[in-house]
């Protein structure tokens, strides 16, 4: 029995020294830590410097799930938030990380940032309780230590210079803030029982696709709170929105891969959550072609993706396509440019040259590229195929023709106008093929008058000038005229007949006695393509003065005289105006020619470039023959030195063609034709 024991307890012996021998391992034993950096340097409003990333351990990672023990230097520069550094003010300061034993030290120096701007929120305290203020800063995050602070009634509360109010009794008063010459103010209310923590049902979420939902829930403490009522926001409610529930919906993908804040407040409390909505992007776009070469302007292609990758990218497909030079072709349409879920689009070539179309992926940048060009046949000169164009008022569309030199060219034609009101340069319809001698345009007509049209290829300019009225009339109250617009003038296109003076004339409604050439007061000339129609007049019945006061009168602006109403004798200088107005024409042709009767001089029906219609009616006086020129008086006399002298402006006939028109003086008794122009 003895035996027995003596062998159990020998048993027992050995197996406590067995135990007693037996050495545990420490796996992943901390040697030694260390900053990254020795000092860092951060604005007073950064908040984000995560000290935990920034230490290294040996062996690596300790400080992944090792407790660490964070020591700031002066607490009144900055504290920690957790992992986080949190500046209250500039200045310097050391921080101390320790672990299992193992210590380092780095230095962070904090900058101030400059105030823009900033606005308190109100908020409220506990009665015996504090509560920071709720200031909000551009740029944000500047410690609230930077402002003077104040409030307006200390029985109800205090406040100190880091914006920590104390409350003392129910009741609300005023706390203000001030920095610089901005003053902000809001409401501090003191309550029994505040808020003191708001709990989420989660921090951190991520949607992978538009349309995606989420119910967060919010916890709020004390159970007795006197205000519990949780309101939500979004930071950008367009990418994540949330409604008065918590309820979460993805809307669109953002521009960046940033999160949106969540936020839930109660009272002065607040709880966020960091919401991704960011898909599986693409790597890589094939298009069907990388390269393309038109045969002529006008042909067209289809460009399309044929695959993206990788296959399973979530993203909800958005796409620009763009081209380098718009000059040279279009897609879809007359358009630089398309985007959204496109995946295939039509390419036509509109000029010459080369250029690429990229197909963008706007998620993730990537793009694919296509080359596009097309050979063009130089052009080495242009002519209209007419260089004067009458159009009439009822025509809405002029088409002009213009020939390319060699006929096969394929240069592009550039049109311009001088005057677009007249004449609007946007092509309607061009023609530009192979074997084509012509170009053809057609542009709209836009209000009467006229202007010149150039047509330019490679250097060369061809010119045309072009002329558009319409039907408009005016009446004395026994004859009816054309009218016809030049510039910005409207004339007469006939000459006057009237024999007696309109209801608003200087001398309403008296009559014109008809007598002989030498004594007439107006006239007819025997010589005249129309004999009894076609008038002449002196020029104190044109200006509607009589005896003495025509002999001394001077220029005459505005005189209605012999003209029907709302119209007047024109004076030298609004001939003036209407020559200039020609001149626009002169690189081809004389001025007068583009107001004489072009089917013939001598008919009173001929059409000129204008709708002037100028003939030769005839005149007196400074020794003309009667019938060789067209002669119109002006309103104008001529100097101090002959003031029984008028002016007269004139067309001479030379070969069917008129060489000028100028101004002369003439006795005022001598005869002349009148065109008026309206007032």
């Amino acid at each position: 029995m003895k035996t027995k024991s003596l062998l159990l307890l020998l048993a027992a012996a050995l197996m406590m020294v067995a135990s007693g021998c037996k050495k545990e391992a420490k796996p992943g034993q901390l040697q030694s830590i260390s900053f990254k950096q020795s000092s860092y340097s951060i604005a007073e409003n950064y908040l984000d410097l995560n000290l935990r990333k920034e230490l290294q351990t040996v062996p690596e990672g300790v400080s992944d799930t090792a407790k660490i023990t964070f020591v700031v230097s002066d607490d009144d520069i900055a504290y920690m938030d957790g992992v986080y550094l949190t500046p209250k003010r500039d200045g310097e300061i050391t921080v101390t990380a320790t672990i299992q034993g193992k210590s380092a030290t780095c230095g962070v120096e904090i900058t101030a940032v400059p105030i823009e701007d900033f606005e308190l929120e109100d908020f409220s305290v506990a009665v015996g309780g504090t509560e920071k203020a709720l200031l909000n800063t551009t740029p944000s995050g500047i410690s609230p230590s930077r402002f003077t602070w104040s409030v307006a009634d200390h029985s109800i509360a205090t406040i100190d210079q880091n914006g920590v109010a104390t409350g003392i009794k129910d009741g609300e008063t005023t706390v203000t803030a001030a920095v610089g010459d901005k003053v902000r103010t809001g409401k501090l209310t003191v309550k029994k029982t505040i808020v003191t923590n708001i709990t989420l049902s989660q921090t951190e979420a991520r949607f992978y696709k538009v349309g995606e939902t989420l119910q967060l829930t919010a916890t709020v403490k004390p159970d007795d709170a006197s205000y519990p009522e949780v309101t939500w926001s979004s930071s950008d409610a367009s990418v994540v929105s949330v409604d008065n529930n918590g309820n979460l919906t993805a809307k669109k993908y953002p521009s960046k891969n940033e999160p949106v804040t969540i936020t839930a407040k109660a009272d002065n409390v607040k709880a966020t959550c960091k919401v991704t909505l960011w898909p599986q992007q693409a790597s890589k776009i094939t298009l069907s072609e990388t390269a393309h070469t038109f045969s002529k302007v006008g042909d067209e292609f289809t460009l399309s993706i044929t695959a993206i990758q990788p296959e399973e990218q979530t993203l909800e497909d958005k796409f620009k396509w763009y081209t380098d030079d718009f000059t040279f072709i279009s897609i879809n349409g007359d358009h630089s440019f398309v985007e959204g879920n496109i995946k295939s689009v039509n390419v036509k070539c509109k000029e010459f040259g080369t250029t690429k179309i990229h197909c963008l992926d706007m998620w993730s940048g990537v793009e694919a590229v296509c080359e596009v060009s097309v050979l063009e046949i130089p052009a080495t000169d242009i002519k209209f195929k007419t260089n004067v164009l009458y159009i009439p008022g009822s025509s809405p569309v002029v088409e002009f023709e213009a020939n390319l030199t060699p006929a096969n060219s394929t240069s592009s034609v550039y049109w311009e106008s001088t005057n677009p009101l007249v004449v609007n340069p946007v092509i309607i319809r061009k023609s530009n093929e192979y074997g084509n001698k012509t170009t053809i345009v057609q542009m709209e007509t836009d209000q009467i008058g006229t202007t010149v049209i150039t047509a330019t290829v490679n250097g060369k300019t061809a010119y045309c000038y072009v002329s558009y009225n319409n039907k408009s009339t005016v009446s004395d109250g026994t004859n009816t005229y054309k009218t016809v617009k030049i510039g910005s003038q409207w004339w007469m296109a006939e000459n006057l007949r009237s024999t007696k003076y309109a209801s608003q004339s200087e001398r309403a409604n008296v009559p014109l006695e008809k007598k002989s050439e030498e004594e007439s007061i107006y006239y007819y000339n025997p010589y005249c393509i129309d004999k009894e129609s076609e008038y002449l007049y002196n020029w104190a019945a044109a200006v509607g003065l009589t005896g003495e006061d025509a002999k001394k009168s001077q220029s005459l602006s505005n005189r209605q005289g012999i003209c029907p109403n709302g119209w007047h004798l024109p004076t030298k200088s609004e001939w003036s105006t209407l020559t200039t107005e020609l001149y626009k024409g002169h690189e081809l042709y004389e001025i007068g020619t583009q107001i004489k009767s072009q089917s013939g001089w001598n008919t009173s029906n001929g059409k000129d470039v204008y709708g002037f219609n100028a003939y030769p009616a005839g005149g007196s006086g400074d020794g003309e023959c009667v019938g060789c020129c067209a002669v119109f008086w002006s309103a104008s006399w001529c100097s101090n030195s002959y003031p029984e002298q008028a002016t007269v402006h004139k067309l001479y006939d030379s070969s069917d063609y008129i060489d000028s028109m100028y101004d002369r003086c003439v006795a005022k008794s001598a005869l002349a034709s009148v065109r008026c122009v309206k007032n």
